[in-house]
């Protein structure tokens, strides 16, 4: 799998409509690697930009993730962390029939399947 993903123009829409992949593709992002084991967690963290918004990751991390629309992976702790605002960003646009989604859930669906595909296929462990 890990060579498919290294080269997305070889993954069929075939493949990617079978729900498998998505997991696999996540798990493989998550950990930066194909060996998925039994009781493997991944947690998922939604974190915000503003001053008040209480994380550990430093604020400019967390504003520069909502300002590129872009996730942020910690591969050694199975973690990914996902900016809030832009999730609230993708709810409140319009999406008329010209600009390729005709819903927020396609649009969001789309967004993440990129970030994670990208960072299951490059290995980044993060993007700062």
């Amino acid at each position: 799998m890990a060579e498919e993903l290294r080269n997305l123009v070889n993954i069929t829409d075939e493949e990617v409509a079978d729900p498998a992949f998505r997991s696999r593709t996540f798990h493989c992002a998550a950990f930066n690697q194909d060996l998925i084991l039994a009781g493997t967690r991944i947690r998922v963290t939604f974190v915000g930009t503003g001053p008040q918004d209480i994380s550990h990751l430093l604020l400019d991390v967390r504003q520069n993730m909502a300002n590129g629309n872009t996730l942020l992976w910690r591969t050694c702790l199975g973690t990914v962390y996902i900016p809030a605002t832009s999730i609230l960003k993708f709810l409140q646009d319009d999406y008329p029939t010209e600009a390729g989604f005709t819903s927020a859930e396609q649009a969001i669906e789309h967004w993440l399947l990129s970030e994670i595909s990208t960072a299951a296929r490059g290995g980044i462990g993060g993007v700062f």
